[in-house]
């Protein structure tokens, strides 16, 4: 079986990887995409919690002479990963079944064991929510690395004879290396050290040796963990992209590493409703439905030859799901990767439970995976999907010389223009201010870096918001900030006011929203994507001419995410906007049609474009 075994263990690996090689996105996606991508390319720190594994690991990855962009070999780079995550699970697959088999009165063949472990391998791979961490850059991908690998050789070591064996060793290194990556490697830690001090049963044998044995897994926990030195050591040297500017004091270092500007999301009950559904609505799009009621029979597998195996899953399921339905962010659902992770592993067990006794069928286990590749495929393709990279270079390209620019639109373009700009020399005279990072102190700290000339007008307001700001992120009590919310509005009327006679100003849509009295003192005018800010009264000519949205419109998929309708919406407003500038002040209604059209164009429900061209009909226009 020597070549087959080769054979399958290579088309564990090669098969996903190629598939995910044709649904690769191009250029930068949502959110932290264009921030990670700039962060790997400059050696630099990224969001909480650091995520320092994957930085240096997608800094020497960008070392090889691709002749591609830096951010397109990065997301070839996450393909890679998660391919590799499957082959660790077809190993961890192959294990538990070949231990099944050998406990079997009447053992299968090998290539029955081996046709089973590479269909669930396949399953996971073209899972819904494992798929889409291979498309675009995000740590995901290495987190589903660890895992996987602290999954084999924990389970080889606890097949093990002898408890104190070396694959316990290894994966408590990868343990903390994958700390190192993602804090909710924490998730698996309640299911980890139950399968360690399993007793064979229910019950844990907690014998002196065992737990200096732990005590010595625990030393190789720390050696991973020890990865996180490389924050303070690179900020010290002020990279390009230093959030948090952690050598700044220990206090600062840790409230990065635990990601404390998070922990208000955390157990705040405000979407545990929503959580739980989106939860369980996506479990069909991990195993095509066809292996939802293959979990049960899993379970009943290992109820009866292996309770230790079985609780160990339940509690990589259950430790996942009760944490992740507590944590009231949008994007939450990679936080389910580890229960869905659970459920394919229980599915195939109770796969190969039933196709043992049916061996000639041994096939029909390749079904789930083939429906999963036909479900998600449309789903999950980001091979021609220019979405955030249109939006943020019509966008920024309608700006003025030397603009400055306030949004806080991270989803959609300040993420990726910080790659655009700072890796690929995009728009380098244009200033963008990221509203909500200005909560956080080593922002504006950063932005005196990047855009000294504009921000130095305002050092002096920046400094006297900081000292509220300090009080604020060291935990002192709301008494001794409550000038906070004021210094930072001055701020932002100053970053306006003092540079808006020589520099144009643009803000975003959604602070027209969140904080119109700012703006109260000019007028606004809608340029391209962006609004901008006159000081004088005189009605300005607009256009969407130079917007064009022709390549993103065919972006748009089908079936639309949360992210993918606000960006079509965003978009679609902007221009609907300038339609009605042009339409109501300055009568120009050949300008107000072409930018109602192009509104409907990216989204035909917009109802002010719509009725925009309905007015323009009426008058005979």
């Amino acid at each position: 079986m020597k070549k087959n075994d080769i054979t399958f263990r290579a088309l564990a690996f090669l098969l996903p990887l190629m598939v995910y090689m044709l649904t690769v996105s191009p250029t930068v996606s949502f959110t932290d995409s264009g921030e990670l991508a700039a962060v790997c390319s400059t050696l630099g720190i990224a969001h909480p919690t650091g995520y320092p594994l994957f930085t240096l690991l997608g800094f020497l990855w960008l070392k090889l002479p691709l002749p591609i962009s830096n951010v397109y070999s990065l997301n070839i780079f996450v393909a890679l990963l998660t391919a590799t995550s499957s082959y660790f699970l077809f190993n961890s697959l192959l294990l538990i079944i070949k231990k099944f088999n050998a406990q079997s009165k009447m053992p299968a063949s090998d290539f029955f064991i081996y046709n089973i472990a590479i269909s669930g391998s396949l399953a996971y791979s073209f899972a819904l929510t494992v798929w889409q961490q291979a498309t675009s850059v995000e740590v995901y991908s290495l987190h589903l690395l660890m895992l996987n690998i602290v999954l084999f050789y924990a389970l080889k070591g606890h097949f093990e004879k002898h408890f104190h064996n070396k694959y316990f060793i290894i994966a408590a290194l990868f343990l903390g290396l994958s700390f190192s990556n993602h804090l909710t490697t924490i998730l698996v830690l309640p299911a980890l050290i139950f399968l360690y001090f399993s007793n064979g049963s229910w019950g844990l044998n907690l014998s002196i040796d065992r737990i200096k044995y732990f005590g010595i897994m625990f030393l190789f926990v720390l050696l991973g963990l020890s990865v996180y030195l490389y924050l303070p050591l690179r900020s010290m040297t002020e990279p390009e992209f230093s959030w948090g500017m952690v050598h700044r004091s220990l206090d600062k270092l840790l409230y990065h590493i635990q990601g404390k500007q998070y922990q208000i999301w955390m157990f705040s009950g405000e979407q545990v409703g929503e959580n739980i559904a989106r939860f369980f609505s996506a479990i069909p799009y991990q195993l095509a439905f066809l292996g939802i009621p293959f979990i049960f029979s899993g379970i009943w597998r290992l109820s009866k030859s292996s309770k230790p195996l079985m609780i160990f899953i339940l509690l990589f399921i259950i430790t996942c799901y009760f944490y992740s339905i507590n944590y009231s962010i949008h994007d939450i659902e990679t936080y389910f990767l580890t229960a869905y992770l659970g459920m394919i592993m229980l599915a195939f067990i109770g796969i190969y439970d039933l196709l043992n006794r049916y061996r000639k069928y041994y096939y029909l286990a390749l079904l789930i995976p083939l429906a999963s590749l036909i479900i998600n495929y449309s789903n999950v393709d980001l091979s021609k999907n220019y979405l955030v990279e249109d939006f943020t270079k019509n966008l920024v390209n309608n700006l003025d010389k030397n603009a400055i620019v306030i949004s806080s639109q991270w989803d959609y373009w300040n993420s990726a223009f910080w790659y655009y700009q700072h890796v690929e020399n995009f728009r380098k005279d244009v200033v963008l201010i990221e509203k909500e990072l200005l909560r956080r102190t080593w922002y504006p700290l950063q932005l005196l870096k990047w855009y000294p000339e504009t921000l130095n007008k305002s050092k002096n307001d920046i400094e006297n918001y900081l000292v509220e700001l300090e009080k604020f992120e060291s935990g002192a009590s709301p008494e001794e900030y409550r000038f906070i919310q004021a210094k930072w509005e001055l701020m932002l009327k100053g970053f306006i006011e003092k540079n808006i006679d020589t520099k144009p100003i643009y803000v975003t849509m959604e602070m027209m929203n969140a904080e119109p009295y700012l703006f109260e003192n000019y007028q606004i005018v809608p340029e391209g994507l962006a609004l901008r800010l006159y000081r004088d009264k005189e009605l300005k000519q607009v256009s969407a001419d130079n917007i064009n949205l022709d390549r993103f419109i065919k972006s748009l998929p089908e079936n639309k995410n949360h992210l993918e309708l606000g960006i079509m919406e965003t978009a679609s407003i902007a221009l609907s906007n300038i339609g009605r500038y042009a339409q109501l002040n300055n009568r120009d209604y050949q300008a107000a049609k072409k930018a109602y059209t192009k509104a409907l164009q990216v989204n035909p429900a917009n109802a002010i474009a719509s009725q925009g061209l309905f007015e323009l009909e009426n008058l005979g226009k």
